[in-house]
């Protein structure tokens, strides 16, 4: 986890959803996800957490930065 940051909107979803940095940053840096790019051009990674689908959402320029959290509900079709 070290280097990675985390926007203020992101800490309040991972909040949300009752997630840990640790959980994001096994996600993000594992080879179990899904990775792609948005139509912004930002990266996301997609995979399970405990058995719950969840996106997370990297700045393009930075991929060290965690923009937001998306939940199964949220999921972008």
């Amino acid at each position: 986890m070290a280097g990675m940051r985390f926007t203020r909107h992101a800490r309040n979803r991972m909040r949300f959803f009752r997630l840990s940095m640790n959980d994001i940053a096994t996600l993000v840096r594992g080879e179990a996800g899904w990775i792609s790019r948005d139509e912004r051009g930002n990266i996301e990674v997609m995979g399970l957490i405990r058995g719950r689908r969840v996106t997370v959402v990297l700045a393009g320029d930075e991929p060290d930065l965690v923009i937001t959290i998306i939940g199964e509900r949220g999921r972008r079709p």
